[in-house]
């Protein structure tokens, strides 16, 4: 074994090693000064066969495993020990599990058989921050697979970091660390500071999962919004649900008759005057008493609602984004009254209007993006335009006010985050991403803080105007950031919910999920609750632990 090792490790500085001084190595959009590149030498075969034969000297027991791994890294060392294992004569079976689930077909997250019988190994030629690790724990576990342990081949931190891993009940291997080969390579472990990085604050009250979800779309779908007792959400089965927020349990549900291409509720609802008011595919607005889910009115006008509304309580009045099937009439923006449901105005807006309208009390404003790549502003009481933002994208999602400044912004497809003057609509700034935007960003005092496509969370000052820092998730963010009780919360595509310090951008801890977060997190401050959607309509309690 010590012998296979020491050829392993002469291959890693080698072969596997790469020098930012020989390669252009770019990381996260920067250029780095070196990396480890498993890949060229895991599929070369002399490399893989020992890297096989090192593995069943570890796992003397073969037929009590099973492997698996996430791909692309994993996909060759799962593959070669299933094939070493015949050679062998003790078959062990293998599987990979998808960085995100399939969007068609069978729309599976794991590709390949599990085996309840058999304990699972999973194994990976790299474990940094251990992000990817616990994910896929978490998928499998959630299909009731628990895994038993981690056999990775390089370790860039101390042991101690990875308390995530055996707080789960996993064993953790690595035959090799960064400080193995510090002594030939300009490299050492993390530092400690970085443990931060790993706290897992949060236990889990209940889980709530609504049947059927629609797992083709990954946008933001129907968010959570709760007042002192339950939570209000739609679903892709066409269900609108009302949730008790201490148990989870079903206080009632109300369904939407029909859908479009397997749409049915992606509008988050707002509450007002004893109401839960939402759009559907149907294209109808709806008005539910929220103590009991019994219809008060609908607004009938669009041929679909995936807009959010948004009330204006001054006037009474629901404001809410529409969308048409025609080809002349795409888009459009109604007030109806909330009183009676009876449309007060309406106006066209060019493209299909999928965004949310948000309302300036102060200025008796209400703003709204469409497909067009226009921001309009109309009067709240008249419906007549006062002003419009130009840009070079799609603007999918809600607007964020900021009366107190006098401010507003909203981020495009173009890939630009634009803040402009509240009462005037003249231009204040144009803050730059790398992707387009499908979130609302979120003001906090002189910060702005925004979700990418690009897979960062920006904070940017919007006096100074200028970015004060980034932080990548590794994957799409749709979810709308939130501050509370003083951290920064965002979801994304990797299913994990992340705390970070809105001054630093630092990761203070995590939430790791089986499915992706695609939509803002919900929170009671009386009871301490968080309410974590996921884009399989599953919505989840927690609390941070003491």
């Amino acid at each position: 074994m010590d012998e296979l090792k020491q050829q392993l490790k002469e291959i890693i500085i080698s072969k596997i090693f790469v020098s930012g001084k020989n390669e252009r190595l770019i990381v996260n959009g920067k250029e780095e000064g070196w990396m480890f590149d498993f890949r060229r030498a895991t599929l070369e075969p002399d490399v893989l066969d020992l890297y096989t034969n090192i593995f069943f000297k570890h796992y003397t027991n073969p037929d009590e495993i099973q492997v698996g791994g996430m791909e692309v890294a994993a996909v060759p060392l799962v593959a070669g020990i299933v094939q070493k294992s015949v050679a062998l004569s003790h078959p062990v079976s293998g599987f990979f599990v998808r960085k995100s689930r399939k969007k068609y077909d069978l729309m599976r997250a794991v590709e390949g058989t599990v085996r309840p019988d058999k304990k699972i190994i999973l194994v990976d030629d790299i474990l940094n921050s251990g992000t990817s690790i616990i994910q896929q724990v978490e998928v499998l576990r959630e299909q009731g697979f628990p895994v038993s342990e981690v056999f990775a081949l390089l370790r860039f931190r101390d042991e101690s970091f990875y308390a995530g891993l055996h707080e789960r009940g996993v064993k953790l291997t690595t035959l090799f660390e960064l400080n193995d080969f510090s002594t030939v390579l300009p490299v050492a472990n993390m530092q400690p500071h970085t443990h931060v990085a790993m706290r897992e604050p949060f236990s889990t009250l209940w889980k709530f999962a609504s049947p059927n979800p629609n797992l083709h779309y990954v946008i933001p779908k129907s968010g959570p919004v709760i007042d002192d007792e339950y939570l209000y959400f739609g679903s892709d089965s066409g269900y609108f649900w009302c949730l008790n927020q201490t148990n989870g349990e079903v206080v009632w549900k109300f369904k939407v008759p029909f859908g479009t291409d397997g749409k049915y509720i992606f509008s988050t609802p707002v509450l007002s005057r004893g109401l839960v008011i939402f759009g559907a595919y149907d294209g109808n607005l709806y008005a539910l008493d929220a103590k009991t889910g019994k219809r008060v009115w609908t607004f009938f006008d669009a041929d679909w609602i995936g807009s959010s509304p948004c009330v204006a309580e001054d006037l009474g009045l629901v404001f809410v984004g529409l969308e048409f099937g025609l080809f002349r009439k795409q888009g459009g923006i109604a007030a109806v009254d909330i009183k009676t449901g009876e449309k007060v105005w309406g106006r066209e807006m060019g493209g299909l209007t999928h965004g949310s309208p948000a309302y300036s009390k102060k200025y008796q404003t209400v703003i709204c993006g469409s497909n067009n790549g226009h921001v309009y502003a109309f009067d709240a009481k008249t419906g007549e335009q006062k002003g419009e933002v130009v840009t070079e994208g799609e603007v999918k999602y809600g607007i964020a006010l900021d009366e107190e400044n006098d401010r507003f912004a909203f981020g495009s497809f173009d890939g630009r985050v634009y803040l402009r003057d509240l009462k005037t609509g003249s231009e204040i700034a144009t803050f730059d991403a790398l992707s387009g935007i499908y979130s609302t960003p979120l003001f906090d005092g002189m910060m702005l803080y925004v979700a990418s496509l690009d897979k960062n969370i920006y904070c940017f000052d919007v006096t100074q105007k200028k970015q004060v820092w980034k932080f990548n998730t590794s994957a799409r963010a749709f979810a709308s950031p939130v501050l509370i009780e003083g951290k920064l919360y965002v979801g994304s595509n990797t299913g994990r919910l992340y705390e970070l310090d809105p001054k630093t951008g630092k990761q203070t801890g995590f939430l790791q999920l089986a499915e992706r977060v695609v939509n803002r997190v919900a929170y009671n401050k009386a009871t301490k609750t968080f309410f974590v959607p996921t884009v399989a309509n599953e919505i989840y309690a927690v609390r941070i632990k003491p």
